[in-house]
């Protein structure tokens, strides 16, 4: 096998992070098998997808080279492990949320983002809260926005004030 140029083949930056082990047997011989990994990576189809790959379930099929099963391998592997560090993450921060007192739920939530806690902010984001909801008020960034400028013009107004009584 001819040595490669790292960045010479890789057409898929999701998975040039595998630098060496990049699946270059399966995208030089089933490249639509690697396009369709790549599309469904971060949904719940891929782990179906991986055993329709890997099980001959219609039986009486050849099967892929050796080289590309263990591509294909490799890949499903990486996924499984993403999956587990992410949900991991996902029990670091609601156990987090949870040791100092706080609820995860929008109300929670929105209060983070009044208050300007990053930290805060993002263990909730971690702990997989929906961040794209409405209520009567709108969307968090849409309140969030609404607090800035009322904040903004009160100060001022303020300050408007102050230097009339001067």
């Amino acid at each position: 096998m001819a040595v490669r140029n790292l960045g010479e083949y890789m057409t898929h930056p999701k998975f040039e992070l595998l630098g060496n082990k990049y699946p270059h047997s399966l995208e030089e011989q089933f490249g639509r098998v690697l396009t369709k990994i790549e599309q469904l990576w971060d949904t719940e189809q891929i782990d179906d997808y991986f055993c329709d790959l890997i099980i001959d379930k219609r039986g009486g099929r050849k099967g892929f080279p050796k080289d590309v099963m263990d591509d294909i391998l490799q890949l499903r592997t990486l996924r499984e492990l993403e999956t587990l560090k992410r949900a991991e993450c996902r029990d670091d921060a609601v156990h987090i949320l949870k040791t100092r007192g706080i609820e995860l739920n929008k109300n929670q939530f929105l209060q983070a983002l009044l208050n300007g806690d990053i930290e805060l902010i993002d263990f909730f984001v971690r702990a997989g809260i929906n961040i794209h909801f409405e209520d009567e008020k709108g969307t968090p960034l849409s309140i969030n926005c609404d607090e800035k400028r009322l904040y903004s013009h009160r100060k001022n107004s303020f300050k408007c004030r102050s230097r009339h009584k001067c």
